[in-house]
């Protein structure tokens, strides 16, 4: 059986109404517009954290800063000791 592929892509101070594909007349993104139209788009969510390492940990983990306590960009030596959502999918599925 052929393990399914998956991409996370993540972006930076961009709300969601900030993409071309969704009516934002000013910047041009042709890339990110077919990843858009072509792909799966998560329309209604928050974040957990203003800050891009710790709020990508919450999905990651599925947990939330004050439990993962990931709290600035600075530290990235979590990953290697935390659970996380690739390193389940990661491993072979057994039957």
């Amino acid at each position: 059986m052929r393990q399914p592929n998956f991409l996370f892509i993540t972006t930076d101070y961009q709300r969601g109404i900030d993409l071309p594909s969704f009516g934002a007349p000013f910047l041009r993104m042709p890339n990110l517009d077919g990843i858009c139209n072509e792909g799966v788009v998560f329309k209604n969510h928050i974040s957990t954290s203003p800050i891009c390492m710790p709020a990508r940990a919450c999905w990651m983990t599925g947990q939330y800063p004050h439990t993962h306590l990931l709290w600035d960009n600075i530290d990235s030596d979590w990953l290697h000791t935390t659970p996380t959502l690739m390193k389940k999918i990661k491993r072979p599925r057994v039957l």
